[in-house]
């Protein structure tokens, strides 16, 4: 067993724990005081999962409106783009009057050549911009 500090206990404050089981990237430490387990993920940079060599590039996507909108065209870049969800549509209205850009969220190719008609049919241009994937912020995406 592997003795460490994880902060203290809940249950009775200490600060002393042991690593009683690894499941992966998984680790239950047991308190040494009261008995208490608790789980937690491990993040070891030294074991980052390898990327498959043949994975699709990511772009971040940012739009702007070449027109004004309608509403029913607001409604629907919203319900397209997750990143736009809970923006407000006067605030979309506002940066369509502006013609600032509109931050879409990051896609890979596939994915942009699906969109790029919707894009096109809601009078929208696109800028995309190819990112870097590491392996944790391309878990995060999905």
């Amino acid at each position: 067993m592997m003795e460490g500090k994880m902060g203290k206990c809940e249950k009775c404050a200490s600060e002393t724990w042991s690593v009683v089981e690894r499941l992966g990237t998984l680790e239950t430490w047991r308190c040494e005081s009261c008995g208490q387990e608790e789980t937690v993920h491990v993040f070891d940079p030294a074991n980052e999962p390898q990327l498959p060599v043949n994975l699709e590039p990511v772009c971040r996507i940012v739009g702007r409106w070449i027109s004004r909108p309608s509403t029913q065209q607001m409604s629907e870049i919203q319900a397209s783009f997750p990143a736009l969800r809970n923006v407000p549509i006067s605030t979309l209205l506002h940066k369509a009057i502006a013609q600032s850009d509109i931050e879409l969220g990051r896609f890979t190719e596939s994915e942009m050549r699906n969109l790029r008609p919707l894009l096109h049919r809601l009078g929208l241009t696109a800028t995309e911009t190819p990112i870097a994937v590491k392996p944790h912020d391309y878990h995060r995406m999905a």
